[in-house]
């Protein structure tokens, strides 16, 4: 019985020494895991959530509300996700316009970690293609 619990105590200590660091969502600098703003559009109440991939360098859109404007679960909304900083990143952001939003154009981005990492504020440039300026937005840490 003894040596059972030996074993037990064993496999817990040997699981909890396994974990990666980037298992918790509050990591400094860990951009990595899903985000989510419930004022998509700058609409209240509409969803939208997405997943920065465990490298860090892209966001998959991975839920969207009653409004999408123009975008699909499974886009990709920012890509080429490079640290600039302690918590900051640069990027590329999507995002739809013209009739029925079905124009995609390209902006480049500023992401910051703010709240301990629980707050994704991002802020765009202005598109010098379309002269369009998305709107900037804080996600929430999921």
């Amino acid at each position: 019985k003894t040596f059972l619990k030996k074993i037990l105590a064993s496999m817990l200590i040997m699981d909890f020494i396994s974990r990666k660091k980037s298992d918790t969502k509050t990591q400094a600098g860990t951009i990595s895991g899903t985000w989510q703003t419930t004022a998509w559009g700058q609409e209240s109440g509409n969803i939208m959530g997405f997943v920065i991939n465990p490298s860090g360098t892209i966001g998959n859109i991975t839920q969207l509300g009653t409004q999408p404007y123009g975008f699909s679960v499974g886009d990709v909304i920012y890509t080429s996700i490079t640290s600039t900083g302690t918590g900051t990143y640069s990027s590329t952001g999507s995002y739809h316009w013209g009739t029925n939003n079905s124009v995609v154009g390209h902006a480049s981005c500023v992401l910051t970690l703010q709240s301990n990492n629980t707050v994704l504020y991002v802020h765009y440039a202005q598109d010098a293609a379309t002269g369009i300026t998305p709107p900037d937005y804080y996600y929430q840490m999921l």
